[in-house]
């Protein structure tokens, strides 16, 4: 998946490659049975799972680890590129068969595939293939002689092992997060760990490698357009429901720049979010955005207690608000 600090067993040769894999719950049948494969204990292995989730990554792990094993390099192919019968495939050393729920609806790909499968594993040939998860229906479809392969299945994360993957993920892109930051993300992010990676992506290229002592509101507002664009969730409505609810009815009458002011602040200085977008919003030219976000500012500076209360409720209403994602 996604890589860690989670150890697998070492070689002989030096640190496994596999180290760079998180090793969870969910794929550790799948770890262990890549890592006998490579390590040349299983000659024949299969391995089935979700998209987005470790096979294909797990796959060129075994083949640089196969291939410094043998002092070749290891093919790692898809299903299609087995169009024809190709008899130098068929004769090499080891070779890694990626995809292959592709060749089950192309009746003439999947008869090359299984020619290709069925010679290798009668020569006991070393070969690793995955699939989608009930991407082939039962494995036997594309594996000749069933019997003869290890199986075993990738299954997704669960909520707690996402959080995982997201902070193993931050490490391997250098980017740390706090606790509090890594599982806001997992609860607002959706999606494989592609989605996870384009979020810690999107908070790097935003805010720099460190990310740990930004406030989870922060993070949350960085990731504002991944948020209206995959899931239909608008900080800004958000934040305007929190000042709304935050703010006493008398207060909003008597003092009808309160409420904006401290939305635009919190937009703005508390979540990041771009003052374009904060502009569009109320419909304001961004220059009076920047005044009234300044006056705030000024405002707290010196201490003016409704707006400090209100920043403080606010801050909590939205706290709770992302909670329930």
């Amino acid at each position: 998946m996604l890589p860690s600090s989670v150890s697998v067993e070492d070689g002989p040769d030096g640190p496994c490659l596999f180290s760079s894999f998180a090793a969870l719950p969910s794929n550790r049948t799948a770890l262990e049975l890549v890592t006998a494969f490579a390590a040349g204990r299983v000659p024949l292995a299969f391995v089935q799972g979700p998209a987005g989730w470790g096979k294909t990554h797990l796959l060129r792990l075994a083949a640089r680890a196969v291939g410094g094993r043998l002092g070749t390099p290891v093919r790692l192919i898809s299903s299609l590129s087995i169009s024809k019968p190709v008899s130098s495939i068929e004769r090499e050393g080891a070779l890694i068969v990626d995809d292959l729920h592709l060749a089950a609806g192309q009746p003439r790909v999947r008869q090359h595939l299984l020619m290709t499968l069925e010679r290798r594993a009668r020569a006991r040939r070393p070969t690793l293939c995955a699939c989608l998860t009930g991407g082939c229906g039962a494995p036997r479809r594309l594996l000749p002689l069933p019997r003869e392969w290890r199986h075993a299945t990738l299954e997704e994360p669960s909520p707690e092992e996402r959080v995982e993957v997201l902070n193993a993920l931050g490490r391997t892109a250098g980017v740390s997060l706090s606790e509090a930051a890594a599982r806001l993300i997992c609860r607002l992010v959706r999606g494989d760990g592609r989605s996870l990676y384009g979020a810690i992506t999107r908070l790097r290229v935003a805010a720099g490698q460190d990310l740990s002592g930004i406030c989870p509101l922060r993070v949350a507002g960085l990731l504002n357009p991944y948020l209206q664009d995959e899931r239909g969730i608008d900080l800004r409505d958000i934040v305007e429901d929190a000042v709304s609810r935050s703010l006493g009815s008398r207060l909003r009458r008597s003092e009808p720049e309160i409420p904006r002011t401290l939305a635009v602040y919190v937009m703005r200085r508390v979540m990041g979010l771009a003052e374009r977008s904060v502009a569009a919003y109320y419909g304001l030219p961004p220059a009076r955005v920047f005044r009234i976000e300044r006056r705030a500012e000024q405002a707290l500076g010196r201490g003016e207690r409704t707006l400090r209360d209100g920043l403080e409720r606010v801050v909590c209403h939205i706290e709770r608000r992302l909670d329930e994602f």
